[in-house]
């Protein structure tokens, strides 16, 4: 009888652990190495968006579209037209610039 009621206890509590449904949510503190990488990745977006609208800018409508076909995967924009292309991609700057402010990040000075 112990034996089954152990077994039965064990079980409710494996269930309980592995369906995420416990009472005490595990809240992992934010280090400064955290927000040092989370940083230099927003960088690293932030100058590849400037990058990407840099080029669509230099070049003309008419060949924006196949510009867009030859990226591997356009994650700034689903558009193929010159002037959503490039609002979908200043929207995009705009949410890395809030993330960098909210991160608390360097803003480097652009040249």
């Amino acid at each position: 009888m112990k034996k089954r009621i152990l077994a039965g206890l064990s079980a409710a509590a494996l269930a309980t652990v592995f369906s995420g449904c416990s009472s005490v949510s595990m809240d992992v503190p934010f280090t400064s190495t955290d927000k040092v990488s989370e940083c230099i990745k927003t960088d690293k977006d932030l100058a590849k968006v400037d990058a990407f609208i840099s080029k669509i800018n230099a070049l003309p409508a008419s060949q924006v579209e196949e510009y867009l076909a030859a990226l591997p995967a356009p994650d700034i924009t689903n558009s193929s037209e010159k002037r959503p292309v490039l609002r979908d991609a200043h929207a995009r700057q705009n949410q890395l610039m809030a993330k960098q402010q909210k991160l608390g990040c360097e803003v480097k000075a652009k040249k």
